[in-house]
């Protein structure tokens, strides 16, 4: 959820290696955009004829990173109940092979949850990769924060009270 301050709010995660297309579709949620691997058109096109509302993620690696980063920074990213989210994100790394690292290469692996973050963070950020910081959450006051929640309670992927706490850091 991508709240008034722009403030990205991640609660929960679907995460299953090795699984057909079809098995994720029936698990996951069809009245929210998606934002998938661009290099994955047959993909895109079975989950709009599946009903979901697809859109073609922003792909590029470093900006994509520096996107991410920024929203961690400046604390406009919130992230609960994803562990492997957070696990792929302690794995994480820049390869160790010298001309892979002068051009700031990522190690391909272990990385599927946060490729689909970086997806959705570059895309959402497009036009706002230099934003003003977010309100720190100590001072949004309490009726939005009620509102939010209330929200939250009434969609099944946000059904978690206990989200709405101090955010979970990446390091990269």
């Amino acid at each position: 959820m991508l709240d008034e301050n722009r403030v990205l709010w991640l609660t929960g995660e679907h995460y299953s290696r090795e699984k057909s297309l079809t098995y994720h579709a029936a698990h996951l949620p069809r009245d929210v955009t998606w934002y998938c691997d661009p290099s994955g058109a047959t993909e895109r096109s079975e989950l709009r004829l599946a009903g979901f509302n697809i859109r073609e993620g922003n792909n590029a690696l470093r900006p994509g990173i520096a996107a991410v980063n920024a929203r961690i920074e400046s604390g406009r990213l919130f992230v609960r109940d994803c562990p492997n989210l957070v696990a792929e994100a302690g794995l994480y790394h820049y390869s160790d092979n010298p001309a892979e690292r002068n051009a700031e290469l990522t190690v391909d692996e272990h990385n599927h949850a946060l490729a689909a973050l970086r997806y959705l963070i570059a895309t959402i950020d497009e036009r706002h990769l230099v934003d003003r910081p977010a309100k720190p959450a100590a001072v949004v006051n309490e009726a939005a924060r009620q509102a939010r929640l209330a929200k939250a309670q009434r969609d099944y992927l946000w059904n978690n009270p206990a989200c709405w706490g101090t955010p979970i850091r990446f390091e990269w």
